[in-house]
């Protein structure tokens, strides 16, 4: 055999097995000094139909209801999230809103805030849209929004997983039903590293009022990329379903949900 092409044939081994990756090491958080663009939309559709006697379901179309109801809503978001310097496990962060279809949080709006050990902590809003009252209001709901996932800080391997549990909750005719989510990430691959996930969620009912009756399944699938230099996750991608009936004093309601979530963000070292 050519030793030349034995040479090379050593070398190509030797660089591919330099550069090829089989762990990541998964540590999320926001780094000091740095910008995330933000660009996130998210469409939900959902199909309400009620199943009841002609008189109710007269009633309902008398007050201009559809039967079943069908809607779908598209919400954008572009934001940038700018990092200060960190001290004493305090980050001071600023998110300025680029472009929103949120008719409270527009355009030229202003969160200030800090992370304290990777959990945030909004201080201020400022925004022409907002009263004084729906600016305190509002300050909860947005902390919870940009507040990171607790994720595991561990070295992970090809194939392996790990779960997470969070909840939120559904209104549906002024009932509150509150869910569980859980959540299953596996590492699929790994290239450049960035590691490549797949996610599946199952979502089940974590309580509801006493009495009611109800049937209820709910999953989502999705995809999600981390970027181990930046220890940030760059996309995410999730498309859930959620079908749910109810059975009420008067009438069953029946409800489909549809929501897809296409979520990126790009971050850099800022110049500042």
């Amino acid at each position: 055999m050519n030793i030349k092409y034995i040479f090379l044939t050593l070398l190509s081994i030797t660089f591919y097995s330099c550069n090829s990756q089989e762990h990541i090491d998964f540590k999320v958080g926001y780094l000091p000094n740095h910008n995330y663009i933000l660009t996130q939309n998210i469409v939900s559709e959902n199909n309400v139909k009620y199943i009841a006697s002609d008189k109710i379901l007269q009633k309902l179309k008398e007050n201009g209801v559809e039967n079943p109801t069908v809607t779908t809503e598209t919400n954008y978001l572009k934001s940038i999230s700018k990092t200060g310097n960190l001290k004493s496990n305090r980050l001071p962060i600023e998110v300025e809103i680029l472009d929103s279809s949120n008719p409270v949080l527009k355009k030229g709006s202003d969160v200030y805030g800090h992370t304290l050990n990777n959990k945030v902590k909004i201080d201020s809003i400022t925004s022409t849209a907002l009263t004084d009252d729906r600016r305190k209001a509002l300050m909860p709901a947005i902390e919870s929004a940009l507040q990171q996932i607790e994720y595991p800080s561990k070295v992970f391997r090809v194939g392996e997983s790990f779960e997470q549990e969070s909840e939120t909750s559904m209104s549906v005719a002024e009932e509150t039903l509150l869910l569980k989510i859980k959540s299953k990430y596996t590492l699929g691959r790994i290239e450049n590293s960035t590691g490549y996930f797949s996610l599946i969620q199952e979502y089940v009912i974590e309580s509801a009022p006493k009495d009611l009756e109800f049937e209820f399944s709910g999953y989502g699938t999705g995809q999600i990329q981390f970027d181990e230099r930046l220890q940030f996750f760059t996309k995410f991608f999730l498309e859930m379903e959620m079908d749910l009936k109810m059975e009420l004093k008067t009438f069953t309601i029946e409800v489909k949900t549809r929501n897809t979530t296409d979520q990126s963000t790009e971050v850099e070292k800022a110049s500042r």
